[in-house]
């Protein structure tokens, strides 16, 4: 499961740590929007030559919080589906062997 809670640690990590100091690296102005009164949302914003000059880091750091841990929690679910296809196909094919290994074998047909 830790596979799972992984990538919404690492987006609560980035929206804490990596984000701020980037964005005081490159001289943004952080705008917050209050949801409700228990929890904001934030971004930053740049100046025109700022942006022009790092367009995907501005770009990055111009995502609200929210969407990096939606970010996060859309990597989680598809981590969580294909743990959970991998162990059904790993079982069905378990399964089919089994089969194969109990299955009576005719001494005049070579087997796979």
């Amino acid at each position: 499961m830790a596979g799972v809670a992984a990538p919404v640690a690492l987006a609560v990590a980035v929206n804490a740590l990596a984000r701020p100091a980037l964005a005081e690296r490159y001289g943004g102005l952080r705008h917050q929007h209050f949801t409700t009164f228990r929890s904001s949302d934030g971004w930053w914003e740049f100046d025109a030559a700022t942006s022009a000059a790092h367009p995907i880091i501005t770009g990055f750091l111009g995502l609200s919080d929210g969407a990096i841990v939606a970010a996060g929690l859309l990597l989680s679910g598809s981590v969580l589906i294909a743990i959970t296809l991998w162990g059904a196909v790993a079982a069905t094919a378990r399964r089919a062997r089994a089969r194969r290994s109990r299955a009576p074998r005719d001494p005049g047909v070579l087997s796979p």
